[in-house]
């Protein structure tokens, strides 16, 4: 079996459990392909079948999970295939990872940071071509992250609430270097959307820091319905479309305050 389609399959089935069918239909390989493969990673003690969940008549489908040597397998040959991508492309962690480094754990499959497209089918690619984003890496032994400041100023501009509680979530950390966020959140143009995200979160140190510039930045890509304290904050930092300050308390109550 090819390596690169193993861990692929690997990768899609890391996330949840698929039937043969739907395996088929999210990696778009042949039905015969896909049936070898399967086999043959079952084989190898990769993956196992299980009985899924009924919810008709009829018999309760058969379904496929990774095992835990498979997981273990799929790390491996996802760092190795990162480690690589770094060394041709300079490649970082992408957002879901980044934020899962830092605290924040956000489900879904491993994404790159990347500053223009490469052939890789194993990662999400998050195309991001200013420098600033890539400086001052954080290296692990599984690969390199953004540094904190970075990825926070970063997805104040995202347009993704997920990644926006997220960021509201990190403001607070003690290890948190407000100086430094500042600039790259000037290289970013997104000290309004920080500064906003701050003020919400009860990230005090970064709102003394920081000051609204006059330019209005926009937040969501479409306006959401909002409550009065999300409304002042949003006018006191010249935001549009932004992000309620409810989800931003659902967040910091899910993941907690960091120290």
């Amino acid at each position: 079996m090819k390596t690169n389609t193993t861990a692929q399959l690997l990768s899609t089935m890391a996330t949840g459990i698929y039937s043969t069918r739907d395996v088929i239909q999210v990696t778009g390989h042949s039905p015969n392909t896909i049936i070898s493969y399967l086999k043959g990673m079952e084989d190898q003690g990769l993956i196992e079948r299980v009985q899924g969940r009924r919810f008709g008549p009829g018999r309760p489908p058969i379904v496929h999970r990774v095992t835990p040597l498979g997981m273990s397998q799929w790390r491996s040959l996802e760092t190795s295939a990162f480690l690589q991508l770094r060394k041709t492309a300079g490649t970082l962690w992408g957002p879901r990872r980044s934020f899962s480094l830092w605290g924040v754990p956000l489900i879904g499959p491993s994404d790159i940071f990347l500053r223009s497209r490469a052939d890789t089918s194993l990662f999400e690619i998050v195309l991001e071509k200013r420098p600033v984003v890539y400086e001052l890496p954080v290296e692990k032994p599984d690969g390199a992250y953004p540094r904190l400041e970075a990825l926070i100023a970063w997805a104040a501009g995202s347009k993704n609430p997920r990644y926006l509680v997220g960021a509201s979530v990190l403001l607070s950390r003690s290890d948190l270097d407000v100086k430094a966020l500042s600039e790259v959140a000037q290289r970013l143009r997104t000290v309004n959307l920080v500064g906003f995200l701050a003020s919400l979160a009860g990230a005090d140190r970064v709102t003394a820091y920081l000051h609204p510039e006059g330019k209005w930045h926009t937040m969501l890509s479409e306006a959401a319905p909002v409550d009065d304290v999300t409304a002042d904050a949003a006018r006191t930092w010249h935001v549009k479309n932004p992000l309620s300050s409810v989800l931003i308390r659902e967040g910091l109550d899910l993941y907690g305050r960091p120290r």
